[in-house]
């Protein structure tokens, strides 16, 4: 199932080998210079989260305001979303011109604005059981080392 999916593809599989990834610098660092926050830290205690990354730097860190981004969403229309990103034609031209002499804050905000003005939210579907479980068995060695390498128990993403 995961081959027909393109599991292999883009590097997917290979950006999710932490372990691996991690081991060139391991290598040439000791681990004490390391510090390893999982996502499900930051989700259960950000603030915690952030001060501690801010004492093992040796920092004095402002207060971490957290931020929910990245919703799912889908244009409305495809269409006008690939239109908005590279205008084309007369109505280009001139969007393009007044585009230009925005600062490069305004210009961010503007992109935003149009790309935000015609999705709408949506929630992917679950993974499906088979996948999952593809997936817990392709990683469970990665993830052995990872847990090892983090000293954490890696028992939740390991197969059940």
């Amino acid at each position: 199932m995961l081959e027909r999916m393109g599991a292999r593809s883009f590097g997917y599989y290979r950006g999710g080998l932490y372990a691996t990834n991690l081991q060139p610098f391991l290598d040439l660092f000791p681990r004490e210079r390391f510090r390893f926050i999982l996502f499900d830290d930051l989700r259960a205690d950000f603030a915690g989260s952030m001060r501690g990354v801010h004492e093992f730097l040796g920092i004095r860190g402002r207060e971490a305001k957290e931020i929910r981004s990245n919703p799912a969403s889908q244009p409305v229309t495809p269409g006008l979303r690939e239109y908005l990103r590279k205008p084309s034609g007369i109505p280009g031209f001139f969007m393009r011109l007044v585009y230009r002499r925005l600062s490069p804050e305004r210009r961010h905000n503007a992109k935003l604005w149009n790309l935000n003005a015609i999705r709408r939210p949506t929630t992917y579907p679950p993974m499906e059981p088979q996948v999952e479980a593809e997936l817990r068995e392709k990683y469970a060695e990665e993830v052995g080392a990872l847990g090892a390498i983090m000293d954490r128990d890696p028992s939740r993403w390991l197969p059940r």
